[in-house]
């Protein structure tokens, strides 16, 4: 995700951030894609 959200134009970047959350709630815990998500985009 980091990669194609830094390419990302400002206007395309919550269609890559739902796809690459949707992507990851294939793979892990909803909790654990909240929690990474939340810390992402808090700058943490």
């Amino acid at each position: 995700m980091g990669e194609l959200a830094r390419d990302a134009a400002p206007e395309d970047l919550a269609e890559v951030l739902a796809g690459a959350e949707a992507a990851a709630l294939t793979r892990f815990p909803e909790t654990e894609v909240l929690a990474v998500l939340r810390r992402v985009l808090s700058g943490g």
